[in-house]
């Protein structure tokens, strides 16, 4: 995971019934997004996609988690799918105290922190006697304005939590089709091969 930088904190706020809002904010960073790729590149420019997305960081809208979500959980909100179907924009609103499981991408992303923090746990697969076992190679806190790229998969393996008492906000932007299944991107790994 690279990090592309800190843009500081975001102010604006929304919740769910402001969703015309919202949508619009996103249907622009889609757009966005679309014309970097429109350009022709036989290389995703993720670098120049994850210095978009810091661009406009601080004005996208904040969604709160619905309220019946259980502590310790987030949830995913699919906010704009390409219509040629190269990339998906998705909302994860963190629960304090909110992880993922150990995984990895089927395709190339971009996540940025729009409030509160965000915490991210490296990985590697490296083999001790001819079995591959996750070992941990860092951990980071991340706040609001911090955008970060990741590789497809072995590429990023990685895990984020919430690691405060404050419900956390982010923007993930993957190189794939989730209209379907927003978890589709995901690649799981079994929590207990990982070590430190």
């Amino acid at each position: 995971m690279r990090i592309i930088g800190s843009t500081g904190t975001a102010t604006q706020s929304v919740t769910r019934d402001s969703s015309q809002n919202a949508g619009d904010a996103f249907k622009d960073l889609g757009s966005k997004v679309g014309h970097l790729l429109d350009l022709g590149s036989q290389k995703i420019p993720l670098s120049e996609i994850g210095s978009l997305l810091a661009e406009t960081l601080d004005n996208l809208p904040i969604l709160s988690p619905n309220t019946d979500t259980p502590n310790c959980c987030y949830e995913r909100e699919l906010l704009f799918c390409d219509p040629k179907g190269r990339f998906t924009i998705l909302g994860l609103c963190w629960k304090p105290g909110a992880e993922t499981p150990v995984h990895g991408h089927r395709a190339w992303g971009a996540v940025g922190v729009v409030d509160g923090k965000i915490g991210n746990r490296s990985f590697e697969k490296v083999c001790t006697d001819g079995e591959p076992v996750l070992t941990q190679t860092g951990e980071i806190i991340a706040g609001a304005g911090t955008v970060a790229t990741v590789d497809q998969d072995p590429g990023g393996i990685h895990a984020l939590f919430n690691p405060t008492q404050k419900p956390a906000f982010t923007v993930h932007i993957y190189g794939m089709d989730l209209s379907e299944d927003n978890c589709a991107v995901n690649i799981m790994y079994a929590q207990q091969g990982a070590s430190n």
